[in-house]
Formats: C-alpha cells, structure tokens, sequence
C-alpha cells in the first residue's frame, strides 16, 4: 500500500509538472503572439509615415488627410521672416504637377497685386479658396506687405471703384485669366506673372506657381 501510494504521488508530480510546461508554452506563444502583433502594427505605422513624407522643392511634405479630403502639406521658414514658419497646404501633389511654366519666380517686392479678369471673379469653389491660399503664401511666406486686390477689366474698374492692374501696370502683381493652363512671367514686366487656369474648377496653375516660387527661392 505504501509503494502504490508513493507511486500515486510521484505520478501527480510528473503530470503537475507536464501541465505547468505546457502551460509555460501556452504563455510564451501568446507574449510571441502579442510582441509580433506589435511589431507589425508599428512597423506598418512608421512605413505608412515615412511613405507619407518626402521632400520637394525645398520644403519638406506631409501627406495628410482631413475631412476625407487629402492634402500635400508643406511647412517653411518665411523668405523675409526667420521668426515665421509658414503652412502650405495644396490639393494636387506638388511632384507630378505638370503646368507648364516660364520665367524667373523671385521677383517679388513689397507692394503687389493680384488681379482677375471678369471670368475668374464669377467662379466659385475650387478657384476661390485657391486664391485664398495664394494670397496666404504671398503675405505670410513671400514677405508681401501690401496686397491689392484688382480686376483686369476696366469697365469694372470705373463702375466698382475696384483697383485696375494688369501686366502692363507699374508694379509688380498676379493676373489670374482663363486660358491654356500656365504660369509665365510678363516679358514686359518682370515683375509680373500671368496665371492661366482653364476653367473654375482648374487650381493646378495656381498651385504651380506656389510651387516654383519655393523652388526658386528655396531649391
């Protein structure tokens, strides 16, 4: 009776140890489990952000979502102000912007217009917030202090009191008309650019402008 009774015993040790070994396992490959989901999880996120991020024209990018609408965001330090980080926020991304463009992009002084033509006044949406962006780069990234607000058009001078400019006034300034879409520097006037935008729904023009204003200044 006794040997039975110390064999009973030993009996349990062994299966006590057995189902601590396995238990022993059975934790070790759920830790294994949960570190490689860690891995993967956060080797995914620094993949995904570093695919977010790339550099161009001088200024380094983020691609970022808001609102289920994505933007290419660019961060730089103001030409004229080293105080002053300015935040660029563009719809098309700023490497496969194909808008052909001409001229030296860094003739910028300190008073500046930026006129419509008739067409360009009547749009609504796309073009409009466009044009809020650029005058933000103006003002803000350029260094532009004084920035009037003008048309192209001489009747809607005389009868709205609005300023006149094109190309062919003395100053410096943006005239934004529908056309082939282009950026170009006035042959006459250097000081002046021509942005050409199809129709009211066309930003990538303006956009390149932005965008070879950077890479002159900056690249």
């Amino acid at each position: 009776m006794k040997k039975t009774k110390k064999k009973s015993i030993e009996e349990e040790k062994k299966i006590e140890g057995y189902i601590r070994k396995k238990e022993d396992w059975q934790l070790l490959w759920v830790l294994g489990v949960i570190v490689l989901i860690f891995v993967l999880f956060f080797g995914t996120y620094f993949i995904v952000q570093k695919m977010n991020r790339f550099e161009y024209a001088g200024v380094n990018w983020v691609i970022e979502n808001h609102g289920g609408t994505k933007f290419y965001h660019g961060r730089f330090i103001a030409f004229r102000n080293p105080q002053l980080t300015h935040n660029l926020y563009l719809r098309n991304d700023p490497k496969e912007n194909d808008v052909s463009f001409s001229g030296n992009f860094t003739y910028f002084g300190k008073d500046f217009f930026l006129s419509f033509s008739p067409e360009v006044d009547e749009c609504r949406g796309d073009v409009p917030v466009a044009t809020v962006t650029l005058a933000s780069f103006l003002k803000s990234g350029v260094g532009v202090e004084n920035l009037e607000p003008s048309t192209t058009d001489p009747q809607v001078h005389y009868s709205t009191g609005k300023n006149f400019a094109d190309c062919n006034s003395i100053g410096g300034g943006i005239v934004i008309e529908i056309g082939e879409s282009s950026v170009i520097q006035s042959e006459k006037n250097p000081y002046c650019y021509v942005i050409s935008i199809e129709n009211c729904t066309d930003i990538k023009p303006i956009e390149k402008f932005m965008i070879e204003t950077l890479r002159a200044i900056k690249g």
